[in-house]
């Protein structure tokens, strides 16, 4: 389990860091016809976490690809299911 945490924590960094930069205006906005790699990657990974079922994609984004708070999941979560779909969403 730790490989696949380590995999996901990688993948959302690289994520992450080029939604950054093209908000920044440092890398170009997706165009329609004319992707470069990295845009193209964050619009893989949204297109793949919008295909999880809803709770697994809550957790993905804002566990790994969007900065929340801490505790974000206990308005949705008990804690032991919070731990549980975590685990599977991984």
């Amino acid at each position: 389990m730790n490989e696949k945490i380590e995999v996901v924590q990688y993948v959302s960094k690289m994520y992450r860091d080029v939604k950054l930069q093209m908000k920044e205006g440092e890398r170009p906005q997706a165009k329609k016809y004319m992707l470069d790699r990295e845009a193209e990657f964050v619009s893989y990974i949204d297109q793949i976490v919008s295909l999880l079922p809803r709770e697994y994609e809550l957790i993905i984004r804002y566990d790994f690809l969007e900065e929340r708070e801490k505790k974000w999941w206990q308005k949705y979560f008990k804690k032991s299911t919070y731990y549980r779909k975590k685990s599977k969403a991984i």
